[in-house]
């Protein structure tokens, strides 16, 4: 066989072999989700914020929040954050509703900074609908919004996320 050929074939295989190493260790998004919903519904039982685990936010942000995202969010995450039942179906249009925020998605499982950003800067960038709010709400009304929200999510929730997010 011509070398070139052989070198060629050996190049194709090792790239091959890259893609499918790189495919298997890339999380599993539909797992990811289940795993998420089954954590949330192990830990319903505890209550939403008892206080056993500190968290970064104040319950002035938290009192703030909560009129914020009534105001600016509640129209399409739902008033107590918890979206609506069949969020992870698309509609007619191939769009999906936008997600819960109340730790039975996937919020939880982004930085403080990436969720500041994804409010700011709109969620197209991550395949969503969501607008920006940069001209809406400042720095420190969006991190009140965030507070609000991680008040609905449960201390194990919360405990995640501070533990994957440092």
């Amino acid at each position: 066989m011509d070398k070139k050929v052989v070198v060629s074939i050996v190049l194709m295989l090792a790239v091959l072999g890259l893609v499918v190493m790189q495919a298997s260790q890339q999380p599993n998004q539909q797992e990811n989700q289940k795993i998420s919903q089954q954590t949330y519904q192990q830990t319903t039982d505890s209550n939403i914020n008892n206080g056993t685990v500190e968290r970064w936010y104040t319950q002035q942000q938290v009192a703030q929040g909560a009129d914020i995202f009534k105001t600016n969010c509640a129209a399409c995450h739902g008033p107590e954050a918890a979206s609506i039942p069949n969020w992870r179906e698309p509609d007619e249009s191939g769009n999906y509703p936008p997600p819960p925020l109340d730790g039975s998605a996937h919020a939880w499982h982004h930085s403080l900074a990436l969720l500041q950003k994804t409010v700011r800067e709109g969620g197209a960038a991550v395949g969503g609908q969501m607008p920006p709010f940069k001209d809406l709400l400042s720095i420190k009304e969006i991190d009140a919004v965030l507070a609000w929200v991680q008040t609905h999510w449960n201390d194990k929730v919360y405990q995640m996320w501070s533990e994957r997010n440092g």
